[in-house]
């Protein structure tokens, strides 16, 4: 059943914090990678796991991110498809800007099966730094 939307929305406000909140540590310490620094664990609190995919989809885009539609099952036929073609991957692009680089954060629903977009089993989130 889906959480309601006022409590998504102040998740996804607390979400969007605790982003900031690492990326600022995160530059602080050098630690931004080109090749992606992994921040799966600041958000595992927000979205987690056997969320509906609804709630997460409701909390990421309360915290900012564009989330593309759910992947079409016809994509399975395609051989040169990723492993897990049919996760959704929800960007803030630009999270941040430091002249010259830019920092973008993505979060990976990963659902049960292709084509089944109720429950999420893994979750992922990453800051990629882009640049000259």
């Amino acid at each position: 059943m889906a959480m309601n939307t006022t409590k998504n929305e102040a998740r996804g406000q607390a979400l969007k914090s605790e982003l900031w909140k690492v990326y600022e540590e995160l530059k602080a310490a050098g630690k931004l990678s080109p090749a992606g620094t992994d921040v799966t664990q600041s958000v595992l609190p927000f979205v987690s796991p056997g969320n509906s995919f609804e709630d997460a989809e409701t909390t990421l885009r309360a915290a900012g991110f564009t989330i593309p539609p759910h992947p079409k099952p016809e994509l399975a036929n395609d051989p040169n498809k990723p492993r897990d073609w049919y996760a959704v991957v929800a960007r803030i692009s630009p999270f941040a800007e430091s002249f010259p680089f830019k920092v973008s954060a993505y979060v990976t629903l990963l659902p049960q099966s292709p084509g089944n977009y109720t429950i999420v089993e893994k979750v992922t989130a990453r800051f990629f730094v882009s640049g000259p």
